[in-house]
């Protein structure tokens, strides 16, 4: 089992054979991307299973977020209705990881072999 720490930036620097390039991979904010990372974000909570540090701005974030679901019942985050000032960042930054670590899944761990 691997312990890891996963931080999200635009870009940041991908080591390809031996050549160091910059690189984004792009997550569409909408429903039907983010239904599998909100569920799997919310189960990995409720499990303990990630962790947020303690980080107040985060714990900020997470009670700052609704769900929205659409009419095939995917979800995406939303603001808390009359909270617009509020902000919600960290949790869609965490989406992004989630959705860009599954989808790159076997990538990342067969490198690490």
């Amino acid at each position: 089992a691997h312990n890891f720490a996963l931080r999200m930036n635009k870009l940041f620097p991908l080591q390809l054979g031996g050549a160091k390039q910059e690189c984004a991979i792009p997550v569409y904010q909408g429903a039907q991307t983010l239904t599998r990372p909100m569920r799997a974000l919310e189960a990995d909570l409720m499990a303990n299973t990630v962790c947020i540090g303690g980080n107040p701005v985060m714990r900020w974030c997470l009670g700052n977020v609704s769900v929205k679901t659409d009419k095939d019942g995917n979800i995406q985050p939303a603001k808390i209705r009359g909270q617009s000032k509020n902000r919600i960042d960290g949790v869609a930054a965490a989406l992004c990881a989630y959705a860009v670590a599954s989808w790159k899944h076997e990538d990342f761990f067969s490198r690490l072999e």
